[in-house]
Order: C-alpha cells, then structure tokens, then sequence
C-alpha cells in the first residue's frame, strides 16, 4: 500500500530507474521539453544542484530560501530521488503511519508522497483524507506538483513564517504568482510530514517549533542520511540527530518518539 501512484506513471518508473520513463515523460509533457532532455537533465539534476549551490554559496537563511526558490534544477534532482527504490521504501514504510484526515506535506518537493496518499484512498475505500495540502518553497517544483492534481501551495514569506493567509495569497496572485490559501491554524493538521526537509533549515531547531504548532496528532520528520562527516552533503546543514538526541529534542516540542523519525503529541490538542 502506498507503492503505486494512481495516474502519475510513477510507481512504473520505480521498477526501472531511469530506463524506465513515466514519471520522465509525465514532466516532458508538462514542461514543453522533449523526453530526451528531460531524461538528461534528471540524470544530472544533483549535480547541477549542487554546482549551482556551490557557486552561489548562500550562507544566511534569506539567501538559501532564495536559492531553493527559483534554482530550475531542484526539480530534475527530486524527479531522480523519486524514482529510486529508496524512495519506494520511504513510501512503503510511511504512507501507513499517516493518521487522520487532514495532512499537510511540508516541503512537498514534486507531490510524490501526496500522490501515494491519493493512491490509498482509491485502493482503500475505507481511507478518507479531507485535506490533502502541501507546501513547497520552490517554484518549478510547485508548479509541477500542481500539475499532477495536488494542491500545494508556494511558500511566499521571505522568513519561511506559516502567515500564509486570504490577503497574503490574493496579493501574490496579483503579481502573478500561482498561490492556493493555506489553512494554517494552530493544530489544524492531524498528520504533518517532513520528508529530508529539516537537514536543509540553516536553524532546523526554530523551524520545527513553528511547524510543529500546525500539528494536532502526528509528526513523521525524517531527517535526510549524510555521508560519513568528512564527506557531508554541501546542502544538508545539519547531520541527522543521534535517536537519544532526537528522542529528547521532540520531547521538549511536546512529542515522543514512536517509530523511526515518527513522533505523536503527548498530550493531543
């Protein structure tokens, strides 16, 4: 359960890898550009990242939002990881630890997790989300995700705040911006997902005492795996907490551990 991606080709391209096309050809026939160049680009889609990472080399939280906001290869990068296997195993272990009905996928990258969340509904009669959003700061990424059937909002505020609101979101479809409002009451989500999101935060500490006020029940934070230290990821800004550091870190946000990089609220709101 959770493995297959109704309408989206995706879970045809995990069997494959890259010689298998679905999901390839599902951004080609989005983005306008032949299968070939896609196919290329999503081959070298970390590396181009990383370069373009290296030679911006953003340092303050201002400048790496900026980065992850409108760098093109972002895209091609997330397109490779979710057509790996690895990612079918993140798929097959979390997709059934979500609960509730309303579910916010913070740092949704291209919709792939939602897509499987849609996918247990259609083989699970008895499984209803009601709310089925994502948020994803970068544009291309967005835009994509959209395109697949997923309401994923842009996340505007220059600071990462969750004041995405009526006024806010109106104001950027005036400039021009594809925005959906965000229901972003304290504790409105039952489940709230962060997939390899929180290693990229230059002050992942902060950042998850916000997200997790958006979080009534359930937290799966999953922090993305580094190398050995001497070979860290350029992007990961943080190594991943040892499981006793973890464990009383999310005690201190009010939740304990109950799986791997999946915590639930002590005291449910």
């Amino acid at each position: 359960m959770g493995s297959e991606v109704e309408g989206s080709n995706v879970d045809n391209a995990f069997s494959g890898g890259i010689k298998n096309l679905g999901l390839i050809e599902e951004y080609a026939e989005f983005s306008g550009k032949t299968v070939e160049t896609v196919k290329t680009l999503v081959e070298h889609g970390g590396e181009l990242l990383m370069h373009e990472w290296l030679a911006f080399n953003p340092k303050t939280e201002e400048e790496i939002e900026h980065f992850y906001r409108v760098n093109m290869f972002q895209v091609y990068d997330l397109i490779n990881w979710n057509m790996s296997k690895d990612y079918k195993k993140i798929l097959d272990y979390y997709v059934p630890l979500v609960i509730g009905d309303k579910v916010l996928d913070y740092g949704c990258g291209i919709g792939t997790f939602l897509l499987a969340l849609k996918n247990q509904m259609y083989h699970d009669k008895q499984q209803h989300y009601k709310i089925l959003q994502g948020l994803e700061i970068n544009f291309h990424c967005s835009r994509f995700a959209r395109y697949r059937g997923l309401e994923v909002t842009n996340l505007i505020c220059s600071d990462q705040e969750l004041e995405i609101n009526f006024h806010c979101s109106r104001f950027a479809r005036y400039r021009g911006l594809e925005v959906t409002n965000l229901i972003c009451s304290e504790y409105e989500y039952d489940t709230v997902i962060l997939i390899d999101v929180a290693e990229h935060f230059l002050d992942w500490k902060q950042k998850l005492t916000k997200i997790t006020k958006l979080c009534k029940t359930r937290l799966i934070c999953r922090f993305g795996i580094t190398p050995p230290e001497d070979k860290i990821h350029v992007q990961h800004l943080h190594r991943p907490p040892m499981k006793k550091v973890d464990e009383w870190m999310f005690l201190d946000l009010g939740f304990k551990r109950v799986a791997d990089w999946v915590y639930d609220r002590i005291t449910p709101m």
